[in-house]
């Protein structure tokens, strides 16, 4: 079972088998193995957990902080405070203990360890008390962490005053007695009431890394206080030297949960950091689109206006003229007139049928398929042939071509628009040819539609894809074919360019990124070599 980063029954067996086994070394008569009371050395070993304690609490205390300024949680800045303060009666107990700042005596290094042990206990269960009763706060003030913080350093100042200015120190160890230290039981008590009610309720409102191992380092703080208690009957002993081991544990297990916190909350944020930027970068995509698609709609809506006005200004200029032809007796001059009416209406029905079919591609969507490119080029060619059935150009398709993931119908529109071009600006070369190619390239699919026609300028190539634009006003057409085969290629998250000079006929380009290939054989380039099978004319 998980909870955050950790492995929650692994903690607790791992609390657990740390609280118990000094019990059990001692029961079966290993208590020589963390005896140091008659070795030289033993102020050195207490000296060494000591500060190992008081480093872990600075350790904690930053975390905490840290902690703090990223999600402003109170909680563990109070916790992590209380700690640190817990952390400073350890380091002024071990510095009292080798008689920096007061004469050594023989009560000084227990009493301080009992006083510095009481105000730990109490500084933790007056900050979960605190945080209990903040509950019903949204946000705690800063004001309030700061002024916990200044009150328990206040308290531990002035334990560590008393301390040493005390004429005289109670007798602290009775090696006689049941209960060797009685001065420790009352940190006994208060970390038993921290572990079975405090600890438990804040966990509940909370539940969370933190809180839990909060909980679960009572279990180290009470078995410490057992062996203090019940069983140091000298420095530097047996029960003694687990008792310091085992309050270093007490404070290694929040820090653990701290730690995992504080690298959930960080990776949060990476997270909510990349998606941010994720969506930032989406939202400036969409204002370029937006952008884009504002000033096509103005393009749109001025070039529509214009190309459909036109043709209703010819019929009602000839409308007119057929009236008065007409009044005239001239049948014939309202005849052609009428022609010239029926021509324009039949442009403007064109230009019409254009525009709705370009508003349909992208908002009308029919179902990805995969779709055998050969066999849509074929249904393509055959389109093509029927719409200019006296042409002669002859039109020559890859083999092997792949079979690729696209909206079918759509795609098949793309190609029929440009081989109807190639067919309708290819006429004036006496062998008119278009070739189809495709190749892997870049990770995307190529694609290329090839006439020997007259060509497109140079200047040209960045008007083919706009709207209503066409190169030669005597040719058939609305001028809107390749903005929608634009818009159809834009579809399928694709590109199209164009590579051509005037009199050298045409190349168009397709790129599909988007495309998944499901079956190829196609070369990984370009290349000229492959093999172009000549469709029949019919």
């Amino acid at each position: 079972m998980k909870h955050g980063n950790i492995n929650v029954i692994g903690l607790v067996a791992s609390v657990a088998v740390i609280c118990l086994a000094p019990s059990l070394i001692s029961l079966l008569g290993w208590d020589r193995l963390f005896d140091a009371s008659n070795h030289p050395r033993g102020g050195y070993i207490h000296s060494v957990l000591e500060w190992t304690a008081f480093c872990t609490s600075i350790f904690i205390v930053i975390l905490a902080l840290l902690h703090y300024r990223i999600r402003h949680d109170p909680a563990i800045a109070v916790i992590g405070l209380a700690i640190f303060w817990a952390g400073c009666m350890d380091a002024a107990h071990i510095l009292g203990s080798d008689g920096l700042f007061v004469a050594p005596h023989a009560d000084l290094a227990p009493f301080t360890w009992a006083a510095a042990r009481t105000f730990s206990a109490t500084a933790l269960l007056a900050g979960a008390a605190c945080l209990i009763a903040w509950r019903s706060r949204v946000k705690v003030p800063l004001g309030y962490v700061i002024a916990v913080g200044l009150i328990l350093g206040c308290a531990g100042s002035g334990v560590v005053y008393y301390i040493a200015t005390a004429p005289q120190l109670p007798q602290t160890i009775y090696p006689e007695n049941w209960i060797v230290r009685p001065w420790d039981a009352g940190a006994l008590v208060l970390f038993a009431i921290g572990g079975l009610i405090v600890f438990p309720w804040l966990h509940r409102q909370r539940t969370d890394v933190f809180s839990l191992a909060l909980w679960l380092s009572a279990a180290p703080q009470v078995a410490a206080q057992l062996h203090m208690t019940l069983g140091a009957a000298a420095l530097y002993d047996h029960h003694f030297n687990i008792g310091h081991t085992l309050k270093i544990v007490a404070y290694l297990v929040p820090f653990v949960g701290l730690a995992s916190e504080y690298i959930g909350t960080y990776c949060a944020l990476s997270i909510e950091s990349e998606r941010r930027a994720l969506t930032t970068a989406q939202l400036e995509r969409a204002n370029v689109l937006l952008t884009q698609r504002t000033a096509e709609m103005e393009q749109f809506a001025y070039t529509v206006s214009h190309d459909l006005k036109s043709p209703l200004v010819t019929i009602l200029g000839f409308s007119t003229h057929v009236t008065g032809a007409i009044e005239r007796g001239e049948s014939n001059l309202a005849l052609k007139h009428m022609d010239r009416i029926t021509r324009a209406a039949r442009r403007m029905s064109e230009l019409i049928d254009d525009l709705l079919e370009l508003g349909r591609v992208g908002r009308v969507r029919s179902r990805l398929e995969a779709v055998p490119l050969e066999e849509l080029i074929t249904s393509a060619v055959e389109s093509c042939r029927q719409r200019f059935p006296n042409s002669v150009m002859e039109i020559a398709v890859q083999s092997n071509l792949p079979t690729i993931t696209a909206y079918r119908g759509r795609l098949q529109q793309v190609f029929e628009n440009l081989l109807s071009n190639a067919v309708k600006y290819g006429s004036a070369n006496p062998n008119p040819r278009v070739e189809v190619r495709a190749w892997h390239g870049n990770g995307s699919l190529q694609v290329t539609v090839s006439d020997n026609g007259q060509g497109i300028a140079a200047e040209h190539h960045s008007r083919v894809f706009e709207l209503f634009q066409r190169l030669e006003k005597d040719t058939a057409g609305t001028g809107i074919g390749l903005a929608i085969v634009k818009r159809i290629v834009e579809l399928h998250e694709g590109t199209i360019s164009v590579a051509s000079a005037e009199g050298e006929g045409a190349t168009f380009r397709i790129t599909l990124p988007g495309a998944v290939v499901v079956s190829s054989d196609l070369e990984s380039e370009s290349t000229n070599g492959v093999q172009l099978n000549p469709l029949p004319a019919g």
